[in-house]
């Protein structure tokens, strides 16, 4: 028969660590959608000549047309994810340059937030990203 199940609150006021494993996971989740989402449309060419000629005019992260996205976005989020739960499954883990993993960690992801958000702001008065209104729909 299991013991009684102890609250992050009780474990404070013991002396014990919190558990981490709830945030792990989370951000492992985090870092698994960002993985699929790079693979989703990220911004659509809005022109005549896209629906006339027949191609397609959406780009995702691994095209060779939007390339800083790719490492600047997805894969620094996934290697910074993946970083900070390696540092919590090793106790000791290694420390390059003297920092630890789950810092670096934390920096490459706050950076791949950065290079998310400042590209959405970029593209012209034709481009559309791939979630939420076209540009051009917008009031000016």
């Amino acid at each position: 028969m299991a013991g009684p199940t102890i609250t992050t609150h009780e474990r404070a006021r013991l002396g014990e660590p919190p558990n981490r494993h709830q945030g792990d996971a989370a951000l492992a989740f985090a870092a698994l959608l960002l993985l699929i989402s790079s693979f989703l449309p990220f911004f659509t060419l809005d022109s005549t000549l896209c629906g006339t000629a027949g191609i397609s005019c959406s780009s995702n992260g691994w095209s060779s047309g939007s390339f800083p996205l790719l490492p600047s976005v997805f894969l620094l989020g996934i290697i910074g994810a993946a970083l900070v739960v390696l540092s919590h499954l090793r106790p000791n883990s290694p420390r390059p340059a003297g920092i630890q993993l789950d810092h670096w960690g934390t920096v490459l992801t706050v950076a791949a937030f950065w290079s998310a958000l400042w590209s959405l702001f970029g593209g012209g008065a034709d481009v559309s990203h791939g979630a939420g209104p076209t540009w051009a729909s917008w009031p000016r």
